[in-house]
């Protein structure tokens, strides 16, 4: 009876020493995907920081564009209408129409380095959660190893003090 008892307490803790690496093998697969997930989140991130500044510069062109079309248009009808396009209150609407354009211009670019900001903190973030999630996974595994062998080293302990085995 003694001997059959002696098994299933070896087997239990053999049984609990699997079972805690398995766990550890698990949690650490499980972190190694997080992290994936985390550094294609920041590659994301990184990316949308690049099409932010490309679709910024666009807008700043498009801006400018716009500004030099308006100023031809208000040149060609005070022209038209006889007044002396180098002097005068239309020198004023000109210049007031220029800085009105800058100040357009400094708006897009200031939201367009607020928008790169943004993604370039989120890429740093993802990545830093991948690396404590990388670093997670091996710890999983160290542990579920640690785990496993107070497993196997509490059923010797346990066989030894039942039944005075592992001679001293």
């Amino acid at each position: 009876m003694g001997i059959e008892s002696a098994s299933l307490m070896a087997a239990s803790a053999v049984i609990s020493a699997a079972s805690a690496a398995y766990g550890g093998v698990a949690a650490s697969q499980a972190a190694n995907y997080q992290a994936e997930v985390a550094k294609q989140n920041a590659e994301m991130a990184r990316q949308k920081a690049r099409m932010a500044a490309e679709t910024g510069a666009q807008e700043e062109e498009k801006l400018a564009l716009q500004s030099q079309q308006q100023a031809g248009q208000i040149r060609a009808a005070f022209g038209a209408s006889g007044v002396d396009v180098n002097s005068g209150s239309h020198a004023l609407v000109e210049m007031g129409q220029s800085e009105m354009a800058s100040t357009d211009q400094q708006l897009t670019r200031e939201k367009t380095m607020r928008s790169i900001w943004g993604h370039n903190v989120d890429a740093t973030s993802a990545s830093n959660q991948a690396e404590l999630y990388s670093a997670e996974a091996t710890n999983a595994l160290i542990g579920g190893g640690l785990k496993a062998g107070g497993s196997l080293v509490g059923g010797a302990g346990e066989l030894k003090s039942k039944y005075g085995w592992f001679a001293e």
